[in-house]
């Protein structure tokens, strides 16, 4: 009851400044629809995690602890206390809902049996969840819950040191692979919007609406951002990004599932007027405010060649099913797994882009050298926002002043 009565005062307190969010992501134009209204389906399922990039299928021991699950099995043949009933309730509440909307079992959907969370799309402020694994929370609490009254009632009956030597167990099973540091190598672009106070916008390319690595290059900078991550588009957002020029600079194909952003134009890019071309660079550089077009051709961190090998075997599949965190194969190769994915998903996104890279570059010439490096190309506009009237630039003591527009675009990128 206390903590119902606190979960509805803060709930109360919040309200007003949340209410206009929640107001604005329900409406239902302007990419709030999803093409699948609950993402991410299979991840979590009856028997265990199909965890997204590791490769394998772990059981539900695996992702909790051996130790655990005996800790819950001892509680639910011995202990009879009338509290931890209320966490059995959360726990299998939670972990109903982390299902999804159908069943799933060892990979294997089985959409005519129905989940509790297949309701949510059907039920206003519900219908916002749309990823099952939100509420793990719960599924946690109630596993917390249940163990506290176990770890109690094993203290009672075998003392305080075979109960304290539970936890190095835990601890142990649950201990993740040390990470090892990403070199980064970061374009020099980036250090110069961190010393440059002036205010403007950075045009990150390829355009992705999952692209949480430009936002956190932001953190750096703090430029605005012509497109960036969300998960949400809101409708104040999308008339920026669906003019003609923005829809030519989208990549040919994405994998969002928003319904209702903007669409990939094509374009015949070498016939393209002058006229036209300095339309799209007044939209960029006056209309949008663009100072700076980065386009990122695959990471700037170094990624595997090949992805590590998955399990084939039926032995294979069983020892990443089964065999603890500390010691599961598919959790050691995690990390190169992800790197190898983040790899593909960037290069593939460039190339799906080669009609916007080519549209800037005939817009504004050759990239820029000194600000990129071997995996990231730069585009400087503010030659162009001095011509257009939108930006009087002097040189510091010591730099160089900025290439005249008269000069070739070639060689005043060089």
């Amino acid at each position: 009851m206390q903590v119902l009565i606190m979960g509805g005062l803060a709930g109360a307190m919040m309200l007003p400044g949340v209410r206009p969010l929640i107001d604005q992501m329900g409406q239902s134009s302007g990419g709030g629809e999803l093409e699948d209204p609950i993402r991410y389906i299979g991840e979590m399922q009856l028997t265990g995690m199909s965890p997204n990039g590791l490769g394998g299928h772990l059981f539900w021991p695996v992702i909790f602890g051996w130790t655990t699950v005996f800790i819950l099995l001892f509680t639910a043949l011995r202990v009879r206390e009338k509290g931890v009933g209320s966490f059995w309730w959360l726990l299998v509440v939670g972990f109903l809902l982390v299902q999804g909307p159908y069943l799933m079992i060892l990979n294997k959907p089985f959409e005519s049996i129905p989940m509790p969370m297949a309701l949510f799309p059907h039920l206003p402020v519900l219908d916002m969840i749309r990823v099952p694994h939100r509420f793990l929370i719960l599924l946690i609490l109630g596993i917390t819950g249940v163990i506290a009254y176990g770890l109690r009632e094993i203290q009672i009956q075998r003392g305080a040191v075979a109960t304290f030597m539970l936890f190095p167990l835990m601890a142990f099973e649950l201990q993740l692979p040390q990470p090892q540091a990403i070199n980064l190598r970061r374009a020099e672009v980036y250090q110069v919007m961190q010393e440059d106070s002036l205010d403007y916008a950075v045009l990150e390319m390829p355009i992705d609406y999952r692209d949480a690595y430009t936002m956190w290059l932001q953190i750096s900078h703090e430029k605005r951002l012509l497109a960036g991550y969300t998960s949400h588009i809101l409708p104040s957002a999308l008339p920026a990004l669906e003019t003609d020029l923005m829809r030519a600079l989208h990549p040919a194909e994405t994998n969002t599932d928003v319904l209702g952003l903007p669409e990939f134009l094509e374009v015949d890019v070498e016939n393209l007027t002058e006229g036209q071309l300095d339309a799209w660079r007044r939209e960029l550089v006056v209309d949008k405010d663009v100072r700076y077009v980065v386009f990122h051709r695959r990471p700037d961190f170094f990624a595997p060649s090949r992805a590590p090998k998955p399990a084939e075997t039926a032995k294979e599949k069983l020892m990443v099913a089964l065999m603890p965190y500390r010691l599961n194969p598919a959790v050691k190769d995690g990390p190169k797994r992800r790197l190898y994915g983040a790899k593909q998903f960037m290069e593939t996104l460039a190339q799906q882009s080669a009609q916007g890279h080519a549209i800037i570059e005939k817009m504004f010439g050759k990239p820029v050298k000194n600000l990129g490096n071997s995996s990231t190309e730069v585009w400087d506009l503010r030659p162009w926002a001095e011509q257009y009237g939108v930006l009087e630039l002097e040189p510091e003591p010591g730099q160089e002043a900025l290439p005249s527009l008269s000069e070739d675009p070639e060689s005043a990128a060089e």
